[in-house]
């Protein structure tokens, strides 16, 4: 693979893919800024409620195979190891979908006798029917990206579905009909099951006919081997990204964590760019690593959190300087957020500079290490929210975030650059490729 190829092919695939994420995002924020002024507050915040409780459940029945299959589809493929390819694509799917039934299956008895509020808990019930599909929808979503199809990816997982929302949430408000947090979490629902649906029949269409008709071989213990620590890198980053809202609701009450669910949801559009650009990185940096490419792989990663930079950093300064507008769109309620936000987006900003660090780590076998110190980030983030939540409510559910991102953004930056002698800051000097 030369220079000019490489670079060439990456930014297509970078180019492509924040194009169609950019779109993915907008329609995203144009879902919530609908559902936010439709529900109101208290039932916005007990859809997001919910929403951040299915985020969680998705996470763990999917087990880390949607990042197994980066880590591992990239090298087949190159190897023509079609046999290994469909057998990792239909263990994946297995674990995801079976995995997402037996947790629901669990989960909703409980529900049913912890739960006494009616609306949360239907919302809660809705959100585990769901489950699996919402699971099996992102094990494809891996496999396409694996497959170095990030906009089909993204046009699957994050098009169809906040479409789906959006279109009945504007009808119900055409038509007059009052649309409740279990109504919306209906919607998902519909919007997960025709994502999946969609993105099934792209990634038949994608593979390439010689693997179709290859005979399925398995390396269960192997993947499983991989994938759990990739879950349990996910799982943390999962729970600095949703412990804040899931403890605020419980702790302060949903009307204040559906204020400041949008606020997160805002300052996360700040490192958006630089998740855009990981997407289309992340298998490259699997297979210039087996092949021991450093300096290439230094190249695209600087050229990676550059990109993301670049972009970030005036969304940052627009959402900083005009806090109370921006958040105005959504309802006059949401303005008390201001400061929340004002404080996430400094967290943000740290994510930004340092990089692709987590990807690096996973993608370089270097999971364990990652899985440490994002540990380290979420359990101080679970801390900082139990002490600081009860005093300064969402400012204090703020700080406890934007601490725990700097902390595993620095950790995960140095060791990168200690372990693997690859430098993802936005400061770094760019190798002889560029």
């Amino acid at each position: 693979m030369t220079a000019e190829f490489l670079g060439g092919s990456f930014l297509r695939s970078v180019n492509g893919s924040i194009i169609a994420n950019a779109l993915s995002v907008g329609l995203l924020l144009l879902t919530q800024l609908v559902l936010a002024r439709t529900l109101g507050v208290e039932q916005y915040g007990i859809y997001a409620y919910a929403m951040s409780w299915l985020a969680v459940l998705t996470l763990a029945s999917k087990g880390g195979m949607d990042v197994a299959l980066q880590r591992f589809l990239p090298p087949y493929i190159a190897n023509g190891r079609r046999g290994l390819c469909i057998g990792l694509l239909w263990r994946a799917y297995q674990v995801a979908a079976g995995s997402g039934i037996l947790l629901a299956a669990v989960a909703l008895p409980l529900t049913l006798i912890i739960v006494g509020r009616q609306q949360l808990l239907w919302s809660l019930v809705l959100a585990l029917v769901a489950l699996p599909i919402l699971s099996a929808g992102k094990i494809t979503r891996g496999a396409l990206l694996a497959l170095r199809h990030p906009v089909a990816a993204q046009v699957a997982d994050g098009l169809v579905a906040p479409l789906v929302i959006l279109t009945i949430a504007l009808v119900a408000e055409a038509g007059g009909s009052v649309l409740t947090a279990i109504g919306a979490l209906g919607a998902t629902w519909l919007g997960a099951v025709l994502a999946l649906l969609m993105g099934l029949w792209i990634l038949r269409r994608v593979i390439p006919d010689p693997f179709r008709s290859a005979v399925a071989e398995f390396r269960t213990r192997e993947w499983l081997r991989v994938s759990a620590p990739l879950f349990f890198v996910s799982g943390m980053h999962l729970i600095i990204g949703y412990a804040d809202i899931v403890m605020l609701g419980m702790i302060r009450g949903t009307f204040e964590s559906g204020i400041y669910a949008i606020c997160t949801r805002l300052a996360a559009v700040v490192a958006l760019p630089l998740m855009f650009v990981n997407a289309a990185l992340a298998p490259y940096v699997s297979e210039l690593w087996s092949v021991g490419a450093k300096d290439r792989l230094q190249h695209l990663t600087t050229s990676a959190v550059r990109i993301g930079a670049t972009l970030g950093i005036p969304i940052a300064l627009l959402l900083a300087v005009f806090p109370e507008a921006v958040l105005g769109l959504f309802g006059q309620a949401f303005v008390a957020g201001r400061l929340a936000l004002t404080l996430l987006i400094v967290g943000q900003l740290v994510n930004v500079g340092a990089g692709p660090v987590a990807l690096l780590m996973t993608m370089t076998g270097r999971h364990w290490d990652a899985a440490v110190v994002i540990t380290g980030g979420a359990i101080l983030n679970i801390v900082l929210n139990a002490l600081l939540i009860p005093r300064f409510g969402m400012a204090g559910a703020a700080i406890a975030t934007a601490a725990s991102t700097i902390l595993w953004n620095a950790g995960l930056a140095f060791l990168a650059h200690s372990r693997i002698g690859i430098n993802s800051s936005v400061f770094a000097i760019r190798s002889r490729y560029g």
